[in-house]
């Protein structure tokens, strides 16, 4: 039947929302996988219809990864490990976005990346921000490259740091070019190049403390004693 061909109360916009609502539990309990997920998008953020229930959006995520939904079986993970009230389970969490890391997800390969990362597994933790930077991850290209250039997880390259650096400053990522100015700046010594980029940088956040301090590092390098104060005591009082 057509939606105008229902009686006035049903057709208000909230019942509109009712409608679909209910068009799609029918779908998802017969099997589809993408109504399963509109389910348990809707009741997780309580859009549609109004009801808002992790619990039960946990639930229909389950269903839908166990019919082999990989992005469900991500957000299950992201879900139980992250989540800060009676949903918590860490255990059961990270077994869900491994499954999830295994099939290629991008952010789940991220996830665990930073999941090792705070349990300072560093060698793991750089081999899932190495699968999620090559599927074009812009946190993971900056992971990496901070990897790299530390020696963290993997040996010192820094010739490898600064190609995944620019990966990620190409795409607009502003921590990823203030790694390159540090690159320019401790490892290649090019001093003019270093202070074109942050001077770029400072234009898009000039009162950010972390590239102030970058931008007095360049010019204490430079010699520029006086400016370099400048800058430090500017982030002290941010």
């Amino acid at each position: 039947m057509p939606l105008s061909e229902y009686p006035p109360v049903f057709t208000s916009l909230k019942n509109k929302y009712l409608l679909n609502y209910y068009y799609e539990l029918i779908k998802a309990t017969t099997g589809d996988v993408k109504a399963q997920t509109k389910i348990a998008s809707w009741t997780y953020y309580g859009t549609c219809n109004g009801l808002r229930n992790k619990k039960l959006s946990l639930e229909w995520y389950k269903i839908a990864a166990s019919n082999n939904d990989v992005e469900s079986t991500y957000i299950v993970g992201k879900i139980l490990y992250f989540d800060k009230g009676n949903l918590n389970d860490r255990s059961e969490g990270i077994k869900y976005i491994k499954r999830a890391a295994l099939k290629n997800n991008v952010e789940a390969n991220s996830a665990m990346g930073y999941i090792l990362e705070n349990k300072e597994n560093l060698s793991a933790a750089f081999k899932y921000f190495m699968k999620a930077a090559k599927a074009g991850d812009l946190d993971s290209e900056y992971k990496v490259a901070f990897y790299y250039l530390l020696g963290l997880g993997v040996k010192k390259n820094i010739t490898k740091a600064k190609e995944w650096a620019q990966k990620a400053a190409e795409k607009k990522s502003i921590s990823s070019q203030n790694l390159l100015v540090n690159i320019l700046l401790e490892a290649e010594n090019k001093l003019d190049s270093a202070e074109q980029l942050i001077n770029n940088i400072l234009k898009q956040k000039p009162r950010n403390s972390i590239y102030i301090d970058t931008y007095g590092t360049v010019l204490l390098k430079q010699k520029k004693y006086n400016d370099a104060l400048e800058k430090f005591l500017l982030k002290i009082h941010l």
